[in-house]
């Protein structure tokens, strides 16, 4: 009989080991760093605390709350709901079922605004679809001259970007309750505008990690092409004022995003690559 993860005291190696093994069985290829995430949020402790005390005896309420979050994780939910953040851009955000965990091909989108404007810029940025904050917050924590607005048609999404600013400290943003740009002003000039909308193809949503089921849908599919978003933001922020335009795309969707832009005279500047050299990003100016 397996030895069960709570009952008689068992020391912080031990738990991490049995664990990773239970992860490791259905198939999670991050096995022993979700059981070491979830054991620091059962302990309320930090990774070095784990290290440095790994042969620690571990009390059973602990040990009963860890199998809790494990529970969890081995029904796939994500590692960033259970524990409720996930890091991005070097600064954690608060996350939940109401919005995308934040990926680090997301990240591009910081790299290249960063390249286009000068960290101390005064300038004003526009984030469509910002669920957790995290772009916007990010631009705004990396540019402290900035202004920066965030628009979301969830208002939970909005509540959870509004904890994040607070928890980051950051004032110079302002959350807005909209369907992409419906409830902005067309005189508001953006400097910048960025956004990782919807892409995945919906004929795809079956072939997809079971993580993605615990994620909102609306955050995920862009329409049965995955194209659906780009149509959105292009006819709409075609009658903003603004220099720039910095968006996520998915696999194959370089070429289909361009020609949406530049029906509405929107031109493409450039497109770069994540580090799997899929093209990620893509750089509009009008």
């Amino acid at each position: 009989m397996a030895k069960p993860i709570y009952g008689e005291p068992m020391i912080i190696s031990e738990l991490i080991k049995s664990a990773a093994k239970k992860l490791q069985d259905v198939g999670i290829d991050t096995a022993r760093l979700d059981a070491m995430l979830l054991l620091e949020t059962a302990l309320g402790k930090n990774r070095s605390y784990l290290v440095a005390n790994s042969e620690a005896a571990v009390s059973e309420n602990a040990q009963k709350q860890f199998a809790i979050l494990l529970k969890r994780r081995i029904n796939r939910e994500p590692i960033s709901q259970i524990i409720g953040k996930k890091e991005f851009y070097g600064r954690q955000f608060k996350v939940s079922k109401d919005v995308l965990t934040p990926r680090p091909e997301t990240e591009f989108i910081i790299e290249v605004a960063l390249k286009l404007f000068n960290k101390n810029s005064e300038i004003n940025i526009l984030d469509l679809g910002t669920g957790s904050g995290c772009i916007i917050l990010t631009l705004l924590a990396e540019m402290p001259n900035a202004k920066g607005v965030g628009v979301d048609k969830s208002k939970s999404a909005l509540a959870i970007a509004a904890k994040n600013a607070y928890d980051l400290k950051i004032e110079n943003v302002e959350f807005v309750h909209s369907d992409w740009c419906k409830n902005l002003e067309s005189q508001q000039k953006f400097h910048l505008i960025v956004s990782n909308p919807p892409y995945i193809p919906k004929t795809e949503q079956k072939t997809l990690d079971a993580e993605l089921d615990f994620e909102p849908e609306t955050a995920l599919f862009g329409g049965d092409d995955g194209l659906d978003c780009y149509r959105l933001i292009a006819k709409e922020i075609s009658g903003l004022k603004f220099d720039f335009a910095i968006l996520e795309i998915g696999i194959n969707q370089e070429g289909e995003v361009k020609k949406i832009f530049e029906q509405y005279q929107i031109k493409h500047k450039e497109t770069l690559a994540d580090l799997a050299g899929i093209p990620r990003v893509i750089v509009f100016n009008k």
